[in-house]
């Protein structure tokens, strides 16, 4: 579509005919993305017409969110389901611009500096003291306990800002530390919280836990790291009146990371009274395979 044309289109939208603005419309947000520039450039040059501005607001948005939905629906199709990846396009949501290299160069960061704390002599437990030194002390992350439902908790980009978040996205940003260092940790999706799991790779978790034969023992990054065993859990359920099943103490996929990320998001925006973001977020459930 030449320049001409796209100004064309949506110089229609100020078509008095209801059904032709719902038209273009329509075709506008199928158009996708790459539209946004010049319906910015049309918000500008229509400043002193707050009803025309606020139509291509909305028109940017639905571009927006439709751009997440399939940004969302190829990541489940990926081989990879990349946790930072996922993060990322959830983030999009509120932060358009966001970008996932930064992400991942302020991971790399913090990766660099636990490595040069590590050797291969190390036990599971003490990788995990260098790990939980570098992420909470000198990187001073936390879990935000004070603001638990905000949904800056829910952005990794706003976590990574802010140094505090929720216990799935300050797990999150722990595992991925972790897994770039080749430390096997992996998160475990409990019931009104979130953990990780060190994963036996040396089949002595058994004479660890004695249950969970993959699993040597959990750690709860929302608490600084702290570390737990198999009773501990059973005593938080039982804190839940929760019956035990195995799902609370295995390792859960990437999937269901990002399904929990995205139901705390539309729980806190209907917390707030933010029900159309509650709403278009709840569309995108569908598209991640349940537990």
């Amino acid at each position: 579509m030449e320049i001409n044309e796209i100004k064309a289109l949506i110089s229609l939208l100020d078509d008095p005919d209801p059904e032709v603005q719902v038209h273009i419309r329509d075709r506008i947000v199928q158009e996708g993305r790459w539209m946004i520039p010049f319906l910015n450039e049309q918000i500008e040059s229509q400043q002193d017409d707050l009803e025309a501005s606020l139509l291509i607001q909305d028109i940017v948005r639905d571009i927006q969110v439709k751009g997440l939905g399939e940004e969302l629906r190829n990541w489940i199709a990926s081989e990879e389901k990349d946790l930072i990846t996922g993060a990322t396009i959830i983030a999009r949501y509120e932060y358009p611009d966001l970008e996932e290299t930064e992400v991942r160069e302020f991971i790399s960061r913090i990766r660099q500096d636990v490595w040069l704390e590590l050797n291969e002599n190390l036990t599971a437990f003490e990788q995990i003291k260098v790990l939980n030194i570098v992420f909470f002390d000198e990187y001073g992350f936390s879990g935000n306990k004070e603001e638990y439902h905000h949904t800056e908790n829910s952005f990794i980009n706003k976590v990574i800002e802010n140094r505090s978040g929720n216990p799935l996205l300050i797990s999150m940003l722990y595992m991925s530390v972790a897994l770039q260092l080749e430390i096997p940790i992996r998160g475990v999706n409990l019931p009104n919280h979130f953990l990780v799991a060190y994963m036996d790779e040396n089949g002595i978790g058994k004479e660890v836990d004695g249950k969970d034969e993959e699993i040597m023992f959990y750690i709860n990054p929302f608490s600084r790291g702290a570390i737990l065993h198999r009773a501990e859990i059973d005593s938080f359920l039982q804190h839940l009146d929760l019956k035990p099943e195995p799902k609370f103490y295995q390792a859960c996929t990437s999937e269901d990371m990002i399904r929990r990320m995205l139901n705390n998001l539309i729980h806190a925006y209907r917390k707030n009274g933010e029900i159309t973001k509650a709403e278009e977020l709840s569309r995108f459930l569908p598209s991640i395979p349940a537990e």
